[in-house]
């Protein structure tokens, strides 16, 4: 069909609805003047009602012949005023098989794809530049802005191949701060975690201790999210998972037949086999090494030290060559 002028506009057509609230009487106002009953359909207590037997319309004026409560469910739906509109009615369901949208789209409900879930960059494909993508998770807002607390990202850096990219916003974080990465799988296939728990422990000077005492460690070479305690000798789990410890101490062992370490969860000795690794020193008085590597499950909050055991008593040398490294595997 051939048209003069401008094709007309599809509109979306949806009905006017008004809420009603009983009063105890039989007199209530319309939003919308009508011509008569007909123009309306009244629901009480979703039942609809009879036009012209139970109630009246003149104009703006909605009169019922019995009276209604605040506790009746009341509504009308002006079947006289259909709305047209450009926009789709926010209480309708949308179906379009591709949709584009040049703003921010709010969401309050669920996400749900029956096929592939596609987050696409608009920036033009450049071999020599960059371009990145993310899906943000926030937590509504404060104080009139919105708070990220989380993102996964895809990053090219350069070529066809792309990172993947997970942020999380710090702890006790204020409402502006942005969130950092954590982990990074590249397009080699990589894994880098830049916050992972780790240290590496030394001694300055030799010093002297004794049997199942907490190995004393002077030096910190490496740390980062986890800190010796040199007051207690120990260092607290600051998450729940599994622990790699390696440990070498050269003691001097005189006429010993055997020295260990043992691990302290808490001040109790973990696990409960004593003897890790195991050496035999010989009887020249000179030092010995001994090295220990294990895995251990901790709490958070556990706090951790090591100790050196061998026979008999007495006090032994350790040498400031010793160290202990521990990480977190996660």
């Amino acid at each position: 069909m051939a048209y003069l002028g401008n094709k007309p506009v599809n509109n979306f057509v949806s009905f006017a609805k008004q809420d009603i609230t009983g009063n105890g009487g039989t007199s209530y106002s319309l939003d919308y003047p009508v011509t008569g009953a007909n123009d309306i359909d009244l629901y009480i207590n979703n039942v609809r009602q009879e036009p012209t037997e139970a109630y009246s319309c003149s104009g703006s004026t909605l009169t019922l012949t019995e009276a209604v409560q605040s506790t009746d469910d009341i509504y009308a739906i002006f079947r006289g005023r259909a709305l047209q509109t450009a926009n789709h009615p926010s209480d309708s369901a949308l179906e379009a098989s591709q949709a584009t949208i040049s703003g921010n789209a709010t969401i309050s409900g669920t996400v749900t794809s029956g096929g592939n879930l596609k987050l696409r960059s608009t920036d033009a494909a450049n071999i020599t530049g960059h371009s990145s993508t993310y899906m943000e998770f926030r937590a509504g807002q404060t104080n009139g802005q919105n708070v990220s607390l989380a993102k996964m990202r895809g990053y090219s850096p350069g070529g066809w191949g792309g990172d993947l990219i997970f942020e999380t916003k710090p702890a006790n974080g204020q409402v502006n701060d942005t969130t950092v990465e954590r982990m990074r799988v590249d397009q080699a296939g990589r894994v880098t975690m830049p916050y992972q728990p780790f240290m590496f422990l030394g001694r300055s000077n030799s010093y002297t201790t004794t049997n199942n005492v907490p190995l004393k460690f002077n030096i910190t070479h490496h740390s980062r999210g986890l800190s010796w305690n040199t007051s207690t000798d120990s260092f607290t789990a600051p998450a729940t998972g599994v622990y790699t410890f390696s440990i070498a101490t050269r003691l001097q062992t005189g006429s010993l037949d055997y020295m260990y370490h043992r691990i302290l969860t808490n001040g109790s000795f973990f696990p409960s086999s004593n003897v890790l690794i195991l050496q035999k020193p010989n009887t020249s008085g000179g030092f010995q090494t001994v090295n220990t590597s294990v895995q251990v499950l901790l709490t958070q909050n556990d706090s951790i030290s090591v100790s050196i055991n061998y026979d008999g008593s007495g006090s032994h040398d350790v040498d400031n060559q010793s160290w202990m490294s521990v990480a977190f595997l996660g």
